[in-house]
């Protein structure tokens, strides 16, 4: 395993601790006008909470933006020449998003989860009166062939089969935790494709961990390195991935190496496939006005929303 940083350094203070840590360098990108559609991404000015466009997804070959003052979704080539401009409403906002097949996946404050695809059709929106349960506050979601799993605070889990747009469809379909593991039970009647449960009610896809929550993801990788014996590993785990915020961390993504990248506010977490402490690094200027995203190389997207422009940088990967 192994590390690369800049000789830039960051101080955090924690508590009454100051803590250094390394700065990556951002290169600009591109920039893009704000306007009212085209080439052109809405942008509403809120020193609170401004709102602008989002990256999806980056491929090989292509970007995906949602532009969500305009509410569409846009398709840029390498080039940055439009291959796709869709109308879309649902506001797509700086939660974990999880992009997978051409489908988005996700969640914000008008909807607990939605999915779509990039033609824009909605496969499902669901909102917290489809699932109303006194006292219950849930945290994470996961759509998997045609299944809605869902985990509370406590990480009770409970399922919705073949979600809609309709919320007494919704109400109708939900499966109490029980039910919910009884899907995987040979003779259920469903396909979940490599999708399995512990007995902690966690879900695993092919053997990894299936969650867009950093809490449950890091606990997980903490308990197997600690059944391994991995003191090196934990000790590095220990540090900065256990001190960010836990519920403001938010999924990016995996690249072609199947890395995880995490992002908290400024800074970004990089874990290998077996759960290793890749790298953990702020970005050396203040620019990042939306959730990152990253390429099958690596490589880091941020935007930032400035004054005239909507602009993307990108950090180099070094892990």
């Amino acid at each position: 395993m192994k590390r690369r940083f800049t000789t830039s350094i960051f101080l955090l203070i924690v508590g009454v601790n100051a803590v250094a840590y390394p700065l990556y360098e951002i290169k600009l990108v591109n920039c893009f006008s704000i306007g009212r559609g085209g080439s052109d991404f809405g942008y509403r000015l809120n020193p609170i909470d401004p709102s602008g466009p989002v990256i999806l997804s980056i491929t090989d070959d292509r970007y995906y933006f949602s532009d969500t003052i305009n509410k569409r979704i846009v398709v840029y080539d390498k080039l940055f020449e439009i291959e796709l401009d869709v109308n879309h409403d649902v506001n797509i906002g700086h939660e974990n998003i999880r992009f997978e097949g051409g489908f988005i996946f996700g969640g914000n404050v008008d909807y607990l989860s939605y999915g779509f695809s990039l033609t824009g059709q909605t496969i499902f929106l669901m909102s917290i009166n489809d699932i109303d349960y006194p006292g219950r506050n849930y945290r994470s979601f996961w759509y998997h062939n045609g299944i809605l799993f869902i985990h509370d605070v406590h990480n009770n889990l409970v399922s919705i089969t073949n979600p809609s747009v309709d919320p007494a469809v919704n109400r109708a379909s939900l499966r109490s935790t029980e039910e919910t593991r009884a899907l995987f039970l040979p003779d259920s009647g469903y396909d979940l494709e490599g999708l399995t449960i512990d007995e902690q009610d966690r879900l695993f896809l092919y053997g990894e961990p299936a969650t867009l929550d950093y809490q449950v993801f890091l606990e997980y990788w903490q308990e197997q390195h600690r059944a391994a014996g991995n003191d090196e590993v934990l000790e590095q785990l220990a540090g900065w991935p256990s001190r960010v915020s836990m519920r403001g961390t938010r999924y990016v993504g995996r690249d072609a190496d199947r890395n995880w990248y995490w992002n908290d506010h400024m800074a970004m977490i990089v874990f290998s496939p077996q759960g290793e402490l890749l790298d953990f690094f702020v970005f050396a200027e203040q620019k990042v006005s939306a959730r990152p995203a990253v390429c099958p190389e690596g490589n880091i997207y941020v935007m930032h929303y400035a004054e005239e422009s909507v602009d993307i940088y990108r950090v180099d990967r070094r892990w």
